[in-house]
């Protein structure tokens, strides 16, 4: 149970430092991690996704 534990913690370590870049539109709540798809968003919707960074 003590290393179960542990790696649980390690993991969490891990992914809290690291991020990536997406857009979110505030607007519709969504998130994209590909600009393509935001240019696809921004057609069909008409408004604007942010550049944003999010953890792993």
């Amino acid at each position: 149970m003590y290393k179960s534990c542990t790696r649980l913690k390690y993991e969490k370590y891990i992914i809290v430092g690291m991020s990536m870049t997406a857009w979110h539109c505030y607007r519709c709540n969504l998130t994209f991690k590909e600009k393509s798809h935001v240019v696809m968003h921004k057609e069909i919707s008409r408004h604007d996704a942010r550049q944003v960074e999010i953890p792993e």
